[in-house]
């Protein structure tokens, strides 16, 4: 129980002051010490959020038993909680990135990302559960699915509406000419 609140206090406390490093630059005018803050963040995060989705794809079945989880949901449990953890780097990404944003003064656009993603989970429930129309019928694993489909998209079109924009805060492209 300790570990777990020291990890998830070190990853509140490292977006918390992205977004602070990010406000600073910002108000600076410092584009470049911004944009350096997000590269900063996201290769700090990101990769982390990928071990974390790995390790819960590995170890969900252990994690389920030792909370107990009754024998007839364990299956559909492991099943959801795979996907769960499927969509944590996109989710993790997805909310740095929208906290950068709101660092530089937008807090607009980070809300239609999450209304993005909040529209598509929810209407992908229901289908992934009765399998309607050309959706295959999920079960219980439809929530971790449709979550995982919603944040990758969001995340997808954070970053398609990022860098169609040009906004300051893109991370350069490797083997573009962008800065």
């Amino acid at each position: 129980e300790r570990l777990y609140e020291r990890i998830h206090f070190a990853f509140v406390f490292g977006f918390g002051m992205a977004r602070i490093l990010i406000g600073q630059s910002w108000g600076r005018q410092d584009e470049d010490a911004a944009r350096r803050t997000v590269g900063t963040a996201v290769g700090g995060f990101f990769p982390i959020a990928v071990l974390i989705a790995v390790l819960g794809a590995i170890f969900a079945r252990p994690l389920l038993e030792a909370l107990g989880t009754p024998d007839d949901a364990l299956e559909p449990g492991i099943a959801n909680l795979r996907v769960v953890f499927v969509a944590m780097p996109a989710t993790l990404l997805l909310t740095l990135l929208m906290m950068a944003m709101r660092g530089t003064g937008d807090s607009t656009m980070p809300l239609a990302f999450i209304a993005l993603s909040v529209v598509l989970d929810s209407a992908l429930n229901p289908l992934l559960f009765l399998g309607l129309g050309p959706f295959p019928e999920l079960g219980i694993a439809c929530a971790g699915t449709a979550t995982a489909i919603a944040s990758w998209a969001a995340l997808a079109s954070l970053l398609a509406w990022t860098y169609r924009r040009d906004l300051p805060l893109r991370l350069p492209v490797p083997g573009s000419l962008a800065t």
